[in-house]
């Protein structure tokens, strides 16, 4: 094991350093490159200034600066005609040029840029050339500087060797630092994977491993064991999480010291208690007969069940002492299980005030009925008076059929079910029901305004919107003023479909305004009961804009009038 390790190391040290010189010739070329291409650029700048001065090409001055260095000018006539008028290398015998075609070479048609080309007139050695040209006298004269190619990185070759048996050295030294540490590490990996399995099995083991594979399987053996540890672990965690938070109802579990040992979300929300509180329970600022009950059933190892009141929510706390089961199961534990209960409350709440309101309000129909009847059978009245204690005896009636069919209907939808839902025409609606109401408008001479989308529709219980409809319009009949006017207005706005019925009429005063959608509440008891009224139409226009999530709102001023509006969302009643 030790060995692949050493060679593994070894290979990987050899191509660090092979990348590491790679980069450093490269790098090192480049810039002699660079102060090559910058040097030609001051070899054509000086041979320029001595064109430009009339001295022409000083070329025993231009050896000293670069003895490789060559010099070509060519002019171009006025007329066209390229020739050759000096060249460092055919100094003597320009006559040897005559065939060039220089024009056509590829740095003249590059001008002021360096190219690297194979040069027949420089003994097929590659160059490094830089063209330019001037005007002088007249015509065109190019200016070529060039230096060989090839004897620019003659210099490197020292800094290459050296560079070489540095890096051999650093390699040779590193080999061995390696070698060694990886024989001095190799020593405690053993004790690891012994206290790996420790952990993994609870077995105490000690393990002289060699080789690479068997370290490598012993290691996965124990990555194996502890991942199933640990995923059962985690298994049962989430199965105690999920029935903690999705049971519906607050857990605690308190230790006998009354410090809490197991808590959900619920109950802590519910009694505002910090994710890191470990206090007494008994220590919160929390009902303190909870605290007594606690308290009790610790003691006596008994059972408890009491409601308890949050704001407006009701709760049921069960207390229970059972036997430590995380535990020896010698010592006790306090098990609290909360349970919201607000919705039975409150029905049991509304039911008792139902019937105690419709006891009273069934009675006094009934007792006038009665009353009358009994006048009649003992002859305290005469045959005249009879027919008139008859009609006030069938008006009583109505009056009581009028408040059960209602307290029915309101039954019913307190159930909240939309039942068979269809496409409501609002204005054929409100015609019908206007039509029905007619006697009782001509009564007082009231007079209906009617300012109805024809295309306003809604899809929902046509007996529902019918109730809405009715019970707000005979409500602003029954109390408006002689000669009063009754505007329903019904329009579409985007997608919503408001109603709105105002009238004319008494009004209601802001101190009856929060409670006139209660059951059974009437501003003007006596006019009430007179006109017949049960004082649950309002309730039951509540009930329905519920039922289908509608805004309700009431605007009204005494002697004015009262304008009551609905607003349907169509998107969510479809």
């Amino acid at each position: 094991m030790r060995r692949r390790l050493i060679l593994t190391n070894v290979i990987l040290l050899l191509f660090s350093l092979i990348i590491c010189l790679g980069v450093s010739l490269y790098i090192s070329r480049r810039n002699v490159l660079t102060n090559s291409k910058k040097n030609l650029v001051n070899y054509y700048n000086l041979v320029k200034n001595d064109i430009e001065n009339g001295g022409g090409p000083d070329y025993g001055k231009y050896e000293i600066v670069e003895k490789d260095l060559r010099t070509t000018i060519i002019n171009v006539t006025t007329t066209g005609n390229v020739y050759v008028a000096a060249d460092s290398m055919y100094r003597e015998d320009l006559s040897k040029l005559g065939s060039v075609e220089w024009l056509k070479l590829k740095e003249y048609s590059e001008i002021e840029t360096f190219v690297v080309r194979k040069d027949d007139t420089a003994s097929d050695r590659r160059m490094l050339y830089y063209v330019d040209k001037i005007n002088n006298a007249g015509f065109d004269q190019y200016i070529r500087v060039g230096v060989p190619y090839n004897d620019l990185f003659e210099d490197n070759t020292t800094l290459i060797i050296a560079t070489l048996i540095v890096s051999i050295s650093i390699f040779i030294i590193m080999s061995f630092i390696m070698g060694q540490s990886i024989y001095q590490g190799i020593k405690p990996i053993n004790k690891v994977i012994g206290s790996l399995e420790q952990l993994a099995t609870s077995e105490v083991k000690e393990y002289d491993f060699q080789n690479i594979e068997d370290i490598s399987n012993k290691i996965n053996d124990v990555k194996n064991e502890l991942e199933k540890n640990i995923k059962s672990i985690k298994n049962e965690k989430k199965k105690v999480e999920l029935i903690l938070e999705n049971m519906g109802q607050g857990l605690i579990a308190l230790n006998e010291d009354f410090t809490i040992n197991l808590i959900n979300k619920m109950s802590q929300k519910l009694l505002s208690i910090d994710d890191n509180y470990e206090g007494s329970f008994l220590d919160l600022d929390i009902d303190s007969k909870l605290k007594e009950n606690i308290v009790l059933v610790n003691k006596e190892l008994s059972h408890i069940s009491y409601d308890l009141k949050f704001d407006d929510m009701y709760y049921n706390f069960s207390i229970n002492s059972i036997s430590n089961i995380w535990g020896d199961g010698t010592s006790r534990r306090i098990i609290i299980v909360i349970t919201d209960v607000t919705d039975e409350k409150l029905s049991d709440l509304r039911q008792k005030e139902f019937f105690s309101n419709a006891s009273h309000e069934l009675r006094s129909p009934l007792t006038s009925i009665i009353g009358f009847q009994e006048l009649i059978v003992d002859d305290f009245v005469g045959p005249n008076e009879v027919k008139e204690l008859c009609s006030k005896t069938l008006q009583e009636g109505k009056r009581m059929q009028n408040l059960i069919n209602d307290m029915l209907d309101l039954s019913a939808l307190e159930k909240e079910e939309k039942g068979e839902v269809v496409k409501i025409n609002l204005k054929e609606m409100i015609d019908d029901i206007s039509s029905s109401l007619e006697p009782q408008l001509l009564i007082d001479n009231l007079t209906i305004v009617k300012d109805v989308d024809p295309y306003a529709y809604l899809i929902a219980n046509q007996k529902h919107i019918y109730q809405l409809l009715r019970n707000l319009i005979d409500n602003a009949i029954k109390y408006n003023v002689f000669n009063g006017k009754i505007y329903i207005t019904v329009k579409r706005k985007d997608n919503q479909v408001i109603i709105s019925v105002r009238d004319t009429g008494v009004g209601i005063s802001d101190k009856d305004q929060n409670q006139i959608f209660e059951r059974f509440y009437r501003v003007d008891k006596a006019r009430s009961r007179k006109l017949g009224s049960s004082g649950l139409g309002l309730a039951i226009v509540r009930q329905v804009c519920n039922i289908y999530a509608a805004t309700l709102s009431l605007e009204s001023k005494l002697n004015v009038g009262t304008t009551i509006t609905a607003i349907f969302d169509i998107n969510k009643n479809n």
